[in-house]
């Protein structure tokens, strides 16, 4: 396996642990941007609006050739993130304000970049795991997966909208190089928001945490199965269906195992 490969699974992996405590706070303080987490409807309202954001998205970038639009969103992610996640601490005066100074920090750090990316993503998929119950989180995950397929491989829109990203220097994906061996691996943050909605929305099958490790364990176990077929051919692979079926399978063994032990 790819040095660069491992780096990825290590930012994957630690990503969904942050999104597991983050998560783990949301639903202890019972945090939640839905009314109602077990309506199903939500799934498919989140569904819809990813979908229209998608089409906006490619609308912009095909009208707008600059960059600064998209690093104002990425600053704009990142400092809601970082201000949801201090609150659940210290006051909103606090989280106001640790979250100005740590967006300053990031843009006068520009290194920084990939773990205020990594940061944010494990916010917002620990507060969509805490707003979704379980069934609801695998209708959405599940409608994605197939969607991803489909963009990928049928309208190939994904395809042109991550190297449109790309070019513009827009932190919405997690893409690992390594100059030296010539190497680079990129991951979507979608990619990495939806298994940790999946790993958090888990923890209500059980008072303890069992559910949710092995629902990680299934979502790193599809990275590394994406990441051998993309050694192997060189090409562009929907990264959804193998992150949510991992997670999805292990899932099932779990409750599985809870049922009959």
């Amino acid at each position: 396996m790819r040095s660069v490969s491992k780096q990825l699974i290590a930012a994957f992996l630690a990503t969904q642990l942050v999104a597991l405590f983050v998560g783990y706070q949301f639903l202890s303080q019972e945090v939640s941007i839905v009314e109602n987490p077990e309506d199903a409807g939500n799934a498919v309202r989140f569904f819809i609006q990813i979908l229209v954001s998608t089409a906006v998205l490619l609308l912009v970038l095909h009208f707008y050739k600059g960059k600064r639009l998209f690093q104002a969103v990425e600053y704009l992610l990142e400092f809601s993130a970082i201000q949801i996640f201090a609150s659940l601490f210290v006051s909103a005066e606090y989280s106001l304000a640790a979250a100005i100074a740590l967006v300053g920090l990031r843009i006068l750090a520009p290194d920084l970049k990939m773990f205020f990316l990594l940061f944010a993503t494990a916010v917002v998929g620990g507060l969509l795991g805490a707003s979704l119950g379980i069934v609801p989180a695998i209708l959405l995950s599940a409608l994605l997966a197939i969607y991803d397929v489909y963009a990928v491989f049928g309208s190939k829109h994904m395809i042109v909208l991550a190297k449109q990203m790309q070019e513009r220097g827009a932190a919405f994906a997690v893409h690992l190089n390594d100059k030296k061996k010539k190497e680079s691996i990129t991951l979507g943050t979608g990619d990495v928001v939806i298994p940790a909605m999946i790993v958090v929305s888990s923890i209500r099958l059980s008072d303890s945490l069992l559910p949710a490790a092995f629902a990680l364990i299934g979502a790193v176990a599809g990275l590394m199965a994406m990441i051998y077929v993309l050694e192997k051919n060189k090409c562009y692979w929907p990264a959804l269906p193998p992150l949510v079926f991992g997670s999805l399978s292990f899932l099932v063994a779990y409750m599985a195992i809870a049922f009959f032990f």
